[in-house]
């Protein structure tokens, strides 16, 4: 067809330069693309910013909507808990959103609400079910050790049957 597909693109320069690209890239890609621009906080390029831009499609927020509507809840009625750019677009599209304290500013304004919990302190999903209600169906201790279960089986190494 002659027209270019867009499947991602990272920029870094100022502000100025990055927020017309992005207005630029809105503009061209309408909604066949996703961006986000931010300062970038790294000493070493202080003053710089970036954007992240990707073609749209399957995102965080596109599969909460999927897993959703599959398991017949409305999307209002989910709570979902974020810390990075990727969540941005699973933080808009839940009923009620919860962005890290240690999530760059551009997450936070994508959420709901924030938490106090960091990476350091741990217990953000506690904090959240409790602050949207569902501590009372489970309690944030089985919360905290589903999580720690969690991360012990991701980490656990895999192994092959067949032996």
């Amino acid at each position: 067809t002659g027209a270019a597909s867009l499947v991602g693109l990272i920029a870094v320069g100022s502000r100025e330069e990055i927020e017309g690209l992005a207005r630029g890239i809105a503009g061209a890609a309408g909604d066949r693309g996703e961006s986000v621009a931010f300062p970038v906080r790294r000493d070493e390029f202080r003053g710089r910013w970036a954007m992240v831009t990707r073609a749209a499609g399957a995102t965080k927020g596109s599969g909460l909507q999927w897993i959703a509507s599959h398991h017949g809840v409305d999307v209002t009625e989910v709570v979902a808990v974020g810390d990075w750019l990727n969540d941005v677009s699973m933080l808009r599209v839940a009923g009620r959103s919860f962005a890290m304290a240690h999530a760059p500013e551009e997450v936070k304004a994508a959420a709901t609400d924030q938490l106090r919990a960091d990476v350091t302190t741990g217990g953000g999903i506690a904090e959240a079910a409790e602050r949207a209600g569902l501590a009372t169906r489970v309690s944030a201790h089985t919360l905290r050790h589903s999580y720690a279960t969690h991360l012990r089986e991701e980490a656990a190494p895999t192994c092959c049957s067949g032996t």
